[in-house]
């Protein structure tokens, strides 16, 4: 399989698209679902993936376009093989997907190996559009020990209460023309949010399986 940037950026985006569709459990069937899959869930899902991309493989594509030696090869593969991994676990419990093996997950992930899905630009036009983006501001944590000193007076939050408290928000900011960097915060801990309702019901499966 292909260890470049790109396609460790498709992996990544991938397993967003899957924990979407394990999350997303209210539609009759699979076609309604990909319905509610929109372009801009689809951008940001981008986003969020290309953060995901590990260091090693960025370091990787330079020693290879510099023609230096790069001795951390094992350590994409091992990358390769746990995308994968996370992949078939997504899938499988998905209940359309569970009789999905390893080879239909690669499969499925070397679709468009040969397709550039990219426009191509030249050096002076990639200066042009990209030179002035600003790089995002990181968001402040918040103090954990305020938090341990109140927590015995809230109620535990469930997880489908934050999912649409979030969604609310999300809406809101989008509606009123938030900051671009404030939006792809708020897709952040979607995502995030999305990754525990999805471990959650991995759980849920592994338990009635067994």
């Amino acid at each position: 399989m292909d260890q470049g940037v790109i396609s460790c950026l498709k992996r990544r985006y991938k397993k967003i698209f899957l924990r979407y569709l394990l999350q997303e459990d209210c539609f009759d069937s699979m076609k309604e679902l990909l319905k509610t899959w929109t372009i801009k869930d689809a951008i940001f899902a981008v986003c969020n993936a290309w953060e995901n991309v590990p260091a090693t493989t960025l370091r990787l594509s330079w020693a290879k376009i510099l023609d230096q030696d790069y001795d951390d090869e094992e350590s994409i593969e091992d990358t390769v093989d746990k995308d994968i991994k996370a992949c078939l676990d997504l899938a499988t419990s998905i209940p359309d997907f569970t009789n999905v093996d390893e080879d239909d997950i690669v499969d499925w992930l070397q679709k468009d190996l040969n397709e550039e899905g990219f426009e191509r630009l030249s050096d002076s036009d990639i200066a042009v559009r990209y030179g002035s983006v600003s790089t995002p501001s990181t968001s402040q944590q918040p103090d954990s020990s305020s938090e341990s000193d109140n927590e015995e007076h809230f109620e535990k939050i469930q997880t489908s209460q934050a999912m649409e408290a979030v969604d609310v928000l999300l809406n809101f900011c989008e509606q009123e023309n938030f900051d671009f960097h404030d939006i792809i915060g708020l897709r952040k801990i979607r995502s995030e949010v999305r990754k525990i309702i999805s471990n959650q019901k991995k759980t849920k499966t592994d338990n009635f399986i067994f």
